[in-house]
């Protein structure tokens, strides 16, 4: 039958048909592999997964990979051969059937695999044979053919080559395309060695389509036994990209570009090989091919992979050791010739390279001491030099050598430490006792020096120089009394020596200047008047001095008596006149001591002999500044500062803080008032301002604004229109004046029971203030006000009855210290009794006080509390007979940005209230027993301020405030809000 099949496809005559075998079901398979420990767990899903959807072709390369790794599986065999066959690959999935029989012989589905696989190649040749008997084509030649094919065979098995070669030749003469005559010949000429013609054999075939992968493999199996190295090695890489897991394929094809010297494609191939097939001889050749080509630290890995595999291999463990000595690995060199000797003690390589190495690495440190100390890396040399010393104590040059290095490195103390073990070795040795003194003298180590120059000025061979140095370790340090009788003897050895002079007049002169440097410490102490007590005794003793007389003057200006400081001042000018620098300092004391008219007259003292004297014009336009003068003269003080210095920071300051105070500005104002009793209040303002020379501001006023309150059946509203002017006045001399003056007109609306009612009334208001200072420090104002109930009242029934307040305050503020402040303010307010038959006038004793303590530049702490009462209980407004609180106040003030001003203020206070006791309680504020209630109250105003540019600034506030502090409706203690906003903008022209 199997001769047959082959006759058939030699006359090319298949016939179609179709076999399928039964699958192997995946538990069978599952059964023979457990994938939890198999590695290649991933790729057995992955290939069955494809099977069960019918993808042969994604899974026969899969089922090659796996095969490839376990050759004895005849699952996964079975598996690829029932794929061959689904892709119509007969002669594939026949080769993989039988091979499944060669294992198991007894295995029931190969054989029907097999069979069905015959059956298709049968099937195939009948077809051809169908085909050559449509085409007309000769039976009788096809027969004849078959049966010489077969005797072929039978003479081929007999190594009967002659004979069997005559008959295929002559039908390939005949069959020309006939793949199994080819394959017998090409067999033919590699079994009697002509490896040539087998190739060209080989080569037709390998070139036909769809033609094995094998034709490949024979073609460069006989290109490389016919010595055709170059032509082998290109077709086993075409072979390799159709089966790239043939391994002796990979190992042949490394072989041969190892042969060929392509030694880096070479070694790619072995690597390849040993990925899949570890063994130690192709390691072995990959290692020594690496070394044949200069790739030592390449062949590293692979010696040293062999070195673990064969421990007793000599030959691996030279050759690691020679890849270390080439790449210059002197370290694992010696210990690879070291470990080579253990196996081969007399091996003469070995012996030479070991005692080469342990000559070198003894000499190391020595050689890399020296090579540090080129590049200037001292601390490297001295620890080269101290392992050389470890291994080498006899040698006292070395140490010798570490002690200057130390020397070198800055590191004296352990250079002296080297330097002193070489003198008990060598101590006779006087250079080096000169030079570990001269080590110590430059290291300012005297008391050391000295030691040492003291035992070379004690051996007859000591020169001048040492005495000279010995001087020094004295000088240096300070001791010049001790000095002394070196220098006397320096002087006889050397009579001009410039050091032994010096230091002896210089001794002559240190009480003098011992004497003036106390002083001079007592000053840099801050202890002025001991300092200035030492300096008239210097100057008695020896001279004056016009220096010391001006430092003097100084003296007592830095500890701020600046009375006996003018007076030196005045003193050493009697002497000095033309002296303007102390006229100049003489001034800035005065000015200093509040003395402005003489501090004026030494200024311009100085302008007259240098008119641009930048000090004594700045010093003039501050002096005017302290005495509070008009601000137009300032004004012009300062811009003659700046004529003589565009750029005086101080001056453009001022100046920029005068303008306020000399040009125009207008001003728009608003202020809103709300409350928990209903109140809503809203005024307007407009105000141009009119600076004066005379410290004099002229006002015009315009307001407008709103009033609502809301009380059960009655409504108010009420509209505000009014109109006045004021005048503020300030002198130098700390007196200040403000008269303000205007009417209001008052349009009134109200609503009782739903009955509407309008009422309009006029009324004055006045305002007049007054400041002067009792003292330096402090600050005494008297106020007096005129104006309508509401602004202190907050209730607009104040408003539509009418009444009026009249005010008389007495204020006193004053710093106790640099950061301690006090405010203070005692007075009264009067209240009429209104357009209401049933109020009385009323009357309320006021008095606040606050005790500041500025914790940081912006923040301000301090103590507040408030005292009042009412004499008479109205019922419209809040009026306890006490109201009394103490607490906690403080004010937050930060300049965020150039032109941008953050703050806030508040307080957190604890008060009592207390009511009148009447008969008849006629208000809010009055009981039948006069009880009082005791309260919590806060209160918090955060303000922004902007200054926009071209003279605007802008400014804006929040109020708000809570505490059970009683309220116009509601008995005292009970819990009252109020909130209110503020915003002014501001154009300074």
């Amino acid at each position: 039958m199997f001769d047959r099949i082959r006759l058939l496809s030699i006359w090319g005559r298949p016939l179609l048909a179709s076999l399928a075998l039964v699958c192997l079901s995946s538990l069978a398979f599952a059964i023979a592999w457990p994938a939890q420990d198999d590695p290649d767990h991933d790729l057995i899903v992955q290939s069955l997964d494809s099977y069960r959807h019918g993808d042969c072709k994604t899974a026969e390369p899969l089922f090659e990979k796996i095969l490839l790794r376990h050759p004895k599986d005849i699952s996964t065999r079975k598996l690829l051969g029932n794929c061959y066959l689904q892709e119509k690959k007969m002669d594939d999935a026949k080769d993989q059937f039988q091979l499944v029989l060669d294992t198991a012989p007894q295995d029931v589905e190969a054989f029907e695999g097999l069979k069905k696989s015959m059956g298709e190649i049968q099937k195939q040749t009948l077809l051809k044979q169908s085909l050559a008997i449509q085409s007309r084509v000769v039976t009788a030649e096809e027969f004849k053919s078959s049966h010489e094919f077969t005797d072929a065979e039978k003479l081929i098995r007999a190594r009967r080559f002659d004979e069997a070669e005559k008959i295929l030749d002559g039908i390939l003469s005949r069959h020309p395309d006939s793949v199994p005559v080819r394959q017998r010949l090409a067999e033919i000429y590699s079994t009697t060695s002509r490896f040539g013609k087998a190739a060209e054999m080989y080569q037709v075939m390998a070139d036909r389509k769809n033609s094995s992968p094998a034709f490949l493999l024979r073609l460069a199996q006989n290109l490389e036994w016919d010595r055709n190295f170059p032509k082998a090695a290109q077709n086993y890489r075409l072979y390799l990209q159709k089966k790239p897991n043939d391994s002796a394929a990979v190992i042949a094809l490394a072989r041969l570009l190892m042969q060929g010297g392509n030694y880096p494609e070479a070694a790619k191939y072995y690597r390849d090989y040993l990925s899949k097939n570890p063994q130690d001889d192709v390691r072995t050749a990959l290692a020594n091919m690496l070394v044949w080509s200069g790739q030592y630290a390449e062949a590293v890995p692979e010696f040293e992979a062999l070195r673990v595999s064969r421990p007793q291999d000599l030959q691996v463990r030279l050759s690691l050791a020679r890849c270390y000595q080439e790449l210059g690995e002197k370290e694992k060199a010696l210990k690879a010739f070291q470990e080579s000797l253990t196996l081969d003690p007399g091996n003469p390589t070995a012996v030479k390279a070991r005692n080469d190495y342990l000559t070198y690495f003894d000499e190391l440190p020595r050689q890399q001491a020296y090579a540090a100390l080129e590049r200037k890396d001292f601390d490297a040399a001295i620890k080269d030099f101290s392992l050389y010393a470890e291994k080498h104590p006899e040698d006292p040059q070395i140490l010798l050598q570490i002690a200057r290095v130390c020397s070198w490195a800055k590191r004296y103390s352990d250079a002296e430490g080297y330097y002193e073990t070489y003198l008990q070795r060598s101590p006779h040795d006087v250079a080096i006792l000169r030079e570990l003194a001269q080590m110590d003298l430059w290291n300012k180590k005297y008391p050391e020096a000295r030691k040492y120059y003291e035992q070379l000025t004690r051996d007859p061979s000591a020169t001048p120089d040492d005495y000279e140095a010995l001087l020094q370790t004295y000088t240096w340090s300070g001791d010049m009394a001790g000095a002394q009788p070196i220098a006397q003897k320096l002087i006889q050895l050397s009579p001009n020596n410039e050091l032994a002079t010096l230091t002896l007049h210089n001794y002559a002169e240190q009480k003098r200047l011992a004497t003036r440097t106390h002083a001079e410490e007592l000053a840099a102490a801050r202890r002025y008047p001991e300092a200035i007590e030492a300096y008239r005794q210097y100057m008695g003793t020896y001279g004056k001095d016009p220096q010391i007389e001006l430092l003097i003057c100084r003296l007592y200006s830095w500890g701020k008596d600046y009375n006996s400081s003018g007076k030196a001042y005045v003193a050493y000018l009697k002497d000095h006149p033309q002296d303007m620098q102390a006229r100049l300092e003489l001034a800035n004391v005065e000015s200093w001591a509040g003395e402005y008219g003489p501090a004026q007259n030494d200024y311009q003292a100085v302008l007259n002999l240098n008119p641009k004297d930048l000090d004594a014009l700045v010093g003039i336009a501050q002096v005017q500044d302290y005495q509070l003068k008009d601000p137009f003269a300032i004004r012009n003080s300062y811009l003659n500062v700046i004529s003589a210095d565009p750029r005086n920071t101080l001056a453009q300051k001022r100046l920029g803080e005068l303008h306020p105070l000399v040009s125009p500005s207008f001003t728009l104002s608003q202020k809103d008032f709300s409350d928990s009793d209903g109140v809503l209040w809203s005024t307007n303002s407009l105000e141009i301002t009119f600076p004066l020379p005379g410290r004099v501001k002229i006002t015009p006023i315009y307001n407008f604004g709103y009033f609502r309150q809301n009380l059960r059946d009655l409504h108010l509203s009420t509209f505000e229109n009014g109109a006045g002017g004021r005048i503020e006045v300030a002198n130098s001399t700390g007196v200040s004046f403000l008269g303000e003056l205007g009417g209001t007109y008052w349009s009134e609306d109200e609503t009782l029971s739903g009955s509407p009612f309008h009422a309009n009334r006029t009324c004055l208001f006045a305002r007049a203030e007054a400041s002067f200072r009792p003292d330096r420090r402090g600050i005494l104002g008297l106020s007096y006000y005129h104006r309508d109930a509401v602004y202190d009242l907050t209730t607009i029934q104040t408003l539509a009855a009418g009444i009026m307040e009249d005010a008389f305050f007495v204020s006193y503020q004053r710093p106790l210290s640099e950061r301690v402040h006090l405010w203070s303010t005692a007075g009264v307010s009067h209240y009429t009794a209104g357009t209401l038959p049933s109020q009385y006038d009323n009357t309320q004793p006021r008095f606040s006080a606050r005790l500041d303590y500025q914790l940081r530049p912006w923040i301000t702490l301090g103590y507040s509390t408030r005292v009042s009462g009412f004499s008479n209980a109205s019922p419209i407004y809040f009026s306890p007979t006490l109201y009394q609180t103490h607490g906690l106040a403080y004010t937050l003030s930060k300049q965020v940005y150039r032109n941008l001003l953050i703050s806030a203020d508040g307080e957190a206070s604890y008060g009592r209230i207390g009511t009148h006791r009447m008969t008849i309680p006629i208000g809010v504020s009055s009981t039948l027993t006069g009880a009082s209630v005791n309260t919590f109250e806060m209160a918090l105003v955060p303000r922004l301020k902007w200054r926009m540019g071209h003279g605007f600034t802008m400014q804006m506030g929040y109020r708000f405030s809570q505490g059970k502090g009683g309220s116009a409706l509601n008995l005292p203690g009970t819990l009252y809000r109020t909130q209110g906003g503020e915003f002014s903008l501001q154009k300074i022209f």
